[in-house]
């Protein structure tokens, strides 16, 4: 059975790649249709003609990360590549920030900047606080399951929800109380 899942989430993760990369699915289909049935093509040309020209442009936009809708932007793109010398890696690497219609990279709208300067804050404070925790000579245990964590040095254990504090000469004195 758990063969049987996994093969299925094989198969699904090999559909969803494909059809996130190119944006359609005529590619895999038209390999099953090939597969089970036998006959690759159209017998009508006009058909065919169509079928080869969605073909590439599957295969262009899962290759070259680009969102054509057409083989006349792709012949557009190309002229312009090479009129511009502009590395094709480069621009495919950007994936979905190049218009293709307009030949030019796409402006990120305000609130998807925001949105990555607040991840970026977000992770460089993540960053310097376990840096600073991780400098230090503080320890976070548990001694048992029903215990509290506790925040310990040389010095001194701190429940880490809790206001109280153990120092070293605490734990040497009989009349210390935690409440």
């Amino acid at each position: 059975m758990i063969k049987v899942i996994l093969s299925l989430l094989t198969l699904i993760s090999i559909w969803s790649y494909f059809y996130f990369k190119s944006k359609s699915l005529f590619s895999i289909l038209d390999k099953l249709w090939s597969l089970f049935v036998g006959s690759k093509g159209f017998s009508n040309e006009s058909i065919n003609a169509f079928h080869k020209d969605r073909h590439d442009l599957d295969k262009f936009n899962a290759i070259y990360n680009f969102k054509a809708t057409s083989t006349r932007q792709i012949e557009k793109f190309i002229l312009w590549s090479k009129r511009e010398k502009c590395d094709t890696r480069k621009t495919s690497s950007i994936k979905g920030w190049f218009d293709i219609e307009k030949l030019e990279p796409l402006k990120p709208l305000i609130w998807e900047s925001w949105i990555l300067f607040s991840i970026v804050v977000l992770f460089l404070s993540a960053t310097t606080a376990f840096s600073a925790w991780g400098i230090t000579s503080n320890a976070i245990v548990k001694l048992k399951g029903s215990d509290p964590w506790f925040l310990m040095d040389h010095n001194r254990a701190k429940p880490v929800f809790s206001k109280l504090i153990i120092r070293r000469v605490d734990c040497h004195d009989d009349t210390f109380s935690r409440e």
